[in-house]
């Protein structure tokens, strides 16, 4: 290989790393999200709760199901990255489709403000065994508001598609665990039914209608002439988003934690 093309070849993968940071950046602000929501002043969340719910009882084993969520999205890219190769322009449909997805779930929050404080149980009554203390975990480190959808849900389900076509045996071991998650939901009283049939419908809709299409018009395959110029964009991109998120938690009197960094709080 040229050491031209080499060059080349790491700055591929740097870009693969940078757009998943990214991601990942705007993960940690769904905490923020649900805290600037909540100072809407009103909740929709009483009128989510249905019989359904509150015939449903509290069954902490499907924390098991519920908390492996957090690490899905990052296992399945893992899983596919083979397949796609290093397919930049691929990654990159994947990438700003799931950033839609995450656009549109924190434009609903504040839009609509919903908690889960009706659905969900007084920590005495969580358990004191290992099952208790997970759930209890999870009260703590998510937002009560950002209901309604569940991101859990639309973020797993829209892996299960990617799943679906770059593993298509994989899946169903996949699926088997997404329907455990999925009742995890509303078992261990984190969130109501309603929230996790939203989050399906909308990743539903997300992948066909962003990812499905950028795909078939072959989008983003952008070739910039200065290939580190297109890197250090990148690497801006993430860097204002680390250094606005502890200014925008001063700005709202938000101080964490901050969501899948379970012992961080900034703003203090």
């Amino acid at each position: 290989m040229e050491p031209r093309e080499a060059f080349a070849a790491v700055g591929d993968r740097l870009e693969i790393a940078l757009v998943v940071l990214i991601g990942y950046g705007c993960h940690l602000y769904y905490n923020l999200v649900g805290h600037i929501a909540s100072l809407r002043g009103f909740d929709l969340g009483p009128h989510l709760l249905t019989p359904l719910d509150r015939a449903c009882p509290y069954m902490p084993f499907w924390v098991l199901f519920y908390q492996v969520a957090y690490f899905a999205p990052a296992i399945v890219l893992l899983l596919i990255l083979p397949r796609i190769g290093w397919d930049v322009p691929a990654i990159r449909r994947i990438v700003v489709s799931f950033l839609l997805l995450f656009f549109v779930h924190f434009s609903l929050y504040l839009l609509f403000p919903t908690s889960a404080r009706p659905i969900r149980i007084p920590e005495s009554m969580l358990g004191e065994g290992a099952l208790g203390n997970m759930v209890r975990g999870q009260y703590h480190l998510a937002t009560v508001w950002c209901a309604w959808p569940s991101l859990h849900v639309s973020a797993c389900w829209f892996c299960y598609h990617l799943l679906a076509r770059y593993r298509p045996l994989v899946r169903w071991i996949y699926l088997a665990w997404f329907l455990g998650m999925f009742i995890g939901t509303f078992a261990i009283k984190i969130h109501y039914i309603l929230d996790g049939v939203a989050g399906v419908l909308l990743a539903e809709g997300t992948y066909r209608w962003a990812l499905v299409r950028l795909d078939t018009a072959k989008a983003l395959r952008w070739e910039w002439h200065s290939q580190a110029l297109r890197l250090a964009c990148y690497a801006v991109v993430l860097t204002a988003l680390l250094a606005g998120l502890p200014l925008a938690m001063s700005a709202t009197g938000f101080s964490g934690p901050l969501y899948t960094i379970h012992s961080i709080q900034l703003g203090r």
